[in-house]
């Protein structure tokens, strides 16, 4: 119980100031007034500056996290610092964006932090990238982990779908797969 309760804390803290839980429902849903994605079913939701975060059991269990345009300069999880000092730097290449989100794990606390594969990936039509990719919480609990990413308009958009690999990850990877495969652009940014 000890591990679960400080998994939750962990990643509410990972969320920065998070506003109240709200019920996000299946209906097409705007993400940073940049483009619109479809939830495929309703999940629980927090809105903070730059994130939202959609969960079905709890976000220390598996959660979908839509980080909203880093600007150059700006780190990951603006709450934690990195040993590194990295920061997003515009005109990153796909290799040097998943050292920078690794990198950004491993700052946070996060252990075995490993990707396990990296390929180009449809962005709503844009060019993108897709990072597998696994870590350890520090309560030792086992986790697996998507990213989906573009560079548009000179900020970095992200979209982190992760959770237990024991049971949560597998449970709703399809559904957050197509939900990052669903990315309508409201206008040409």
């Amino acid at each position: 119980m000890t591990r679960i309760v400080l998994a939750v804390l962990l990643s509410l803290t990972m969320a920065g100031c998070a506003s109240s839980i709200k019920m996000v429902g299946p209906e097409r849903r705007e993400v940073a007034s940049l483009y619109s994605v479809d939830p495929q079913r309703s999940w629980s939701a927090q809105t903070s500056r730059n994130e939202e975060i959609w969960t079905v059991d709890g976000p220390a269990l598996q959660s979908i996290r839509f980080v909203k345009g880093l600007k150059p300069g700006d780190n990951l999880f603006e709450a934690r610092k990195s040993k590194s000092g990295s920061a997003y730097k515009k005109g990153m290449n796909s290799h040097e964006l998943m050292e920078f989100i690794l990198d950004r794990f491993r700052a946070g606390g996060m252990e075995r932090v490993e990707a396990t594969s990296l390929q180009p990936f449809d962005f709503g039509g844009r060019q993108g990238f897709r990072i597998d990719f696994t870590f350890l919480m520090p309560n030792s609990l086992e986790m697996q982990g998507i990213v989906f990413g573009a560079e548009i308009a000179d900020r970095l958009h992200l979209i982190f779908y992760y959770g237990t690999r024991q049971h949560y990850f597998e449970k709703y990877r399809e559904q957050a797969e197509r939900v990052a495969g669903s990315i309508r652009f409201l206008k040409n940014p």
